[in-house]
């Protein structure tokens, strides 16, 4: 993953999230990249308490399963 930030991609991928817009044409691997840097910017900000931090992992657990199952 490039160390840059496509301000273009990310914005996409979060109006996407708010159902408000389509996720531009870009590589998956750059795309899944941002995903990464985004979760962990917004995680980050959150500063979670070692229980909040489990249960959101949990939760995100949860949803992976259920959207790969």
């Amino acid at each position: 993953m490039s160390a840059t930030i496509d301000p273009q991609i990310a914005e996409s991928l979060i109006l996407h999230l708010l159902e408000k817009g389509t996720i531009v044409d870009a590589d998956k691997d750059k795309k899944f990249g941002h995903q990464v840097v985004l979760l962990a910017t917004l995680v980050g900000q959150e500063q979670f308490t070692d229980t909040e931090l489990d249960a959101f992992l949990a939760d995100a657990r949860s949803l992976a399963n259920q959207l790969l199952g």
